[in-house]
This record gives C-alpha cells, sequence and structure tokens, in this order.
C-alpha cells in the first residue's frame, strides 16, 4: 500500500494471543468473580446476623424499660407503706407516751398506800407487842 507521498505505510498485522496468556487472564477473572461473591455472600450473612442482634438488643431494652417501671412502681409501693407504718408506730408511742404517764399517777398513788400502809404496820408492830409481851402492859416504866 502506497501513500500520496509514495512512502510505504507498515500494516499492522493480526496478533495471535497466546491461549496460556488467555486462560491465565480468564482464570484470573473467573477467581476474582468468585471471590467477590463470596465477599458478598459472607457480608450479606454477616449483616443479616447484624440486624437480628439490632431487632433482640431492642427487645431486650424494652424488657428493661417494663421491669424498672415495675421496679419503680414497688419503691413507690414500699415507700408509702413504710410511711404508713411509721404512722401507726408515732400513734403507738403517743399512747406509750399516755399510759406511762398514768402509769406514773398509779405509781404514786401506790407509793403513798405504800407509805400509809407502813406506818399502820409501826402501830400494828406495837399493839402485836403489847400482846406478846403483857408485862409491859402491866408494868408501864418497862416500855419503850
Amino acid at each position: 500500500m502506497s501513500n500520496d507521498n509514495n512512502q510505504e505505510v507498515e500494516v499492522p498485522q493480526k496478533s495471535t494471543l497466546n491461549p496460556i496468556i488467555l486462560l491465565a487472564v480468564g482464570a484470573g477473572m473467573f477467581l476474582g468473580v468468585l471471590g467477590m461473591g463470596a465477599f458478598m455472600y459472607s457480608m450479606g450473612s454477616n449483616m443479616g446476623a447484624m440486624t437480628n442482634s439490632v431487632v433482640q438488643m431492642g427487645k431486650d431494652v424494652n424488657t428493661m424499660a417494663n421491669n424498672m417501671n415495675i421496679m419503680a412502681q414497688s419503691m413507690l409501693d414500699g415507700q408509702k407503706r413504710m410511711g404508713d407504718d411509721f404512722s401507726r408506730v408515732r400513734v403507738g408511742m403517743d399512747s406509750m407516751a399516755g399510759n406511762m404517764g398514768r402509769m406514773t399517777d398509779a405509781m404514786e398513788k401506790m407509793n403513798d398506800s405504800m407509805g400509809t400502809m407502813n406506818g399502820s404496820m409501826g402501830i400494828m408492830q406495837k399493839d402485836i407487842q403489847k400482846f406478846t409481851e403483857p408485862e409491859k402492859i402491866l408494868i408501864p416504866f418497862l416500855r419503850d
């Protein structure tokens, strides 16, 4: 072939690719596609497992919130019962204080009665001595 300037131009010849190179490139592409497929499958199953874990965590958080509400209500109920118990204790203490005051009055009366009884016993003792020692009645200078 020639051009207008009468120079010869080389025409490229068809190159034959070596079948080994073609086979290596094809195997490399196949392995690449196979590796990418395995990676995508693994990533998909890991994402599925992670999604299941997140869903379970959401359920667990919901259960914990319910349990905390129950616990808070129990604490409120317990505080109310304790307050009621303390009110009853206060009433009991007031009653006990009043009873102690009445008991003090009773002990004072009992103390007075014992004093009177002691005086009576002293007189009785002298009367009994008169009967057990009649000589003192008969002989007045032997008296105490």
